[in-house]
């Protein structure tokens, strides 16, 4: 249901050529430190913390990680599988995932919860000492999270985020 993927298959074909701009951002998270990091993802946007991961786990890091990831439900979520192969070789970290709608019949287990990643999961999280807090996902989302941040008393330096769309002023309280 992508925009962009939706277009490049209905106007181009095999062969032709376009241009396009180099990846962006400014995602970095050193697996050798010892802060806490904290991944909080939208969707898709959970994209460029699997590689963050990966080498925190290649490197065995000791880092305390979690990661919470907001999807529409359970049949569109990416890395599920991949995500719990990480977590049996990273037991510093803990995964929760938010679903905004079950499945017939779907049952959830303890890291699972219903509705999205809210003000108290939050704060649960940032009450937990210094650490890096790294947002990414659609823009709405994004604003929702760095302001629930920010009332649980992060500090800004503390948060990182990166845009998978136009840049906006993140500070936009109307729309949240």
């Amino acid at each position: 249901e992508g925009k962009v993927s939706n277009f490049l298959h209905d106007h181009f074909s095999v062969g032709d050529q376009f241009e396009v701009t180099a990846p962006a951002g400014n995602f970095t998270v050193k697996a050798e430190e010892e802060t806490s990091v904290h991944f909080i993802a939208g969707g898709i946007g959970i994209t460029p913390f699997m590689s963050i991961i990966h080498e925190m786990a290649a490197k065995n890091s000791g880092r305390h990680i979690t990661l919470a990831h907001a999807v529409r439900n359970a049949t569109v979520q990416a890395f599920k599988e991949e995500l719990a192969s990480l977590q049996e070789r990273m037991p510093n970290m803990q995964l929760s995932h938010f679903y905004g709608e079950l499945q017939s019949g779907q049952q959830l287990n303890e890291n699972e919860h219903e509705g999205r990643i809210d003000e108290k999961y939050l704060k649960g999280i940032a009450g937990k000492g210094e650490a890096l807090y790294a947002v990414c996902g659609p823009v709405t989302f994004m604003q929702e999270i760095i302001t629930s941040l920010k009332k649980a008393g992060v500090r800004d330096d503390q948060i990182k985020y990166e845009f998978f769309g136009p840049s906006v002023a993140m500070e936009n309280e109307k729309a949240v």
